[in-house]
């Protein structure tokens, strides 16, 4: 549900006066207030395009063909993530290929990328696990092109930069429960490479350069107007949303250190805390009992996507494994209130 409060509207106001920009223009599909995100967004990213797409899986699988990436071809990824980090790579006609995680922050482990590469392998999808950033510096060391998939890390830094200028190309998510929200489906690309960010805009909008002018093969990957308006008026706040998720997660780390594993935050890098991620051999009792008290708990993510049918290889991913089993989520969002957190807090306590 959208916080009228963060637009400074109230309930009770109309559609149009929340979204008057694109209401008055009704371009409702890449209209101007989506170049307005666009420049907006790219500013606050320091980097020097974005493009602005439907979804951050568009966006993935744009960067993989703007790549050049298709059969025959390896992508290394991580098999802790949500499937789009995989299924972007087979939807190209590529071999995503699985590293496992590193135990502590449960990004890829940037060590073991290297034993994995072969004479295939075109390119690296490194997932920003639950708000915390990969070490994407020590990716780029293996020469190959960087994906930073950001679905969960708006807003994070990593050595002091925003993430969306320091990968090749990174790839954001605002669906309507990410850090940085819309109304609907919609992702954003940002790169510092002009051809990149010229071969994305054109296949987002079915190859076209300008109407009617085909350049490419393309998709129908736009993004909706009333989506970029919303972005808009919510990006001036995001720093301030998730320095709340930090408050809170700094909160339930001195409560709960000394029971579960609290999430590790990389020295590099500013965890934005999309989920607040405890790990327990007991997670199923701990999520039964916070749902029976009402109380939103989620295992992320039951199986690893090199044991899911569909992505199946045959190896062992220990650290991956043992977190897709232990792993539980508890609120974290910047509309609790400090009543709610203590309520958290203490039935958790009751329970870990």
């Amino acid at each position: 549900m959208i916080n009228l409060s963060a637009f400074g509207y109230e309930k009770g106001m109309r559609v149009q006066d929340i979204i008057p920009e694109t209401w008055k223009r009704k371009d409702f599909i890449q209209g101007e207030m989506v170049k307005r995100f666009e420049q907006d967004f790219a500013k606050y990213v320091h980097a020097k395009h974005c493009v602005a797409v439907s979804s951050c899986t568009s966006a993935l699988q744009m960067s993989l063909l703007a790549l050049g990436i298709g059969n025959g071809d390896e992508v290394i990824t991580t098999p802790f993530t949500w499937v789009s980090s995989a299924e972007c790579i087979k939807q190209v006609g590529a071999t995503p290929v699985f590293v496992d995680i590193d135990e502590k922050d449960m990004c890829i482990d940037a060590l073991k990328v290297g034993k994995a590469i072969t004479e295939k392998t075109k390119a690296i999808i490194a997932v920003d696990l639950f708000g915390n950033v990969c070490d994407i510096d020590a990716l780029k060391q293996h020469g190959l092109p960087v994906i930073e998939d950001a679905a969960q890390s708006t807003g994070a830094l990593y050595k002091g930069m925003v993430v969306g200028g320091v990968a090749d190309i990174t790839c954001f998510s605002f669906y309507p429960t990410k850090n940085l929200s819309c109304w609907g489906d919609a992702g954003a690309v940002t790169t510092n490479n002009d051809e990149l960010a010229e071969s994305i805009s054109e296949m987002r909008n079915h190859g076209q350069s300008k109407r009617f002018q085909i350049e490419r093969v393309g998709w129908n990957s736009r993004m909706d107007t009333i989506h970029a308006e919303v972005l808009c008026r919510k990006l001036i706040h995001l720093d301030k949303w998730n320095a709340k998720r930090k408050q809170i997660a700094q909160w339930y780390n001195n409560e709960f250190a000394d029971y579960v594993d609290v999430p590790y935050p990389n020295d590099h890098s500013l965890h934005v805390y999309h989920q607040y991620v405890i790990r327990s051999p007991r997670v199923l009792a701990i999520k039964d009992y916070l749902n029976r008290n009402n109380i939103q708990a989620r295992t992320y993510y039951p199986t690893p996507l090199h044991q899911v049918p569909t992505y199946k290889q045959d190896t062992s991913l220990p650290n991956a494994e043992m977190s897709s089993t232990t792993g539980l989520a508890i609120p974290v969002h910047q509309w609790l209130t400090e009543k709610d957190i203590d309520v958290i807090i203490k039935t958790t306590k009751e329970i870990i």
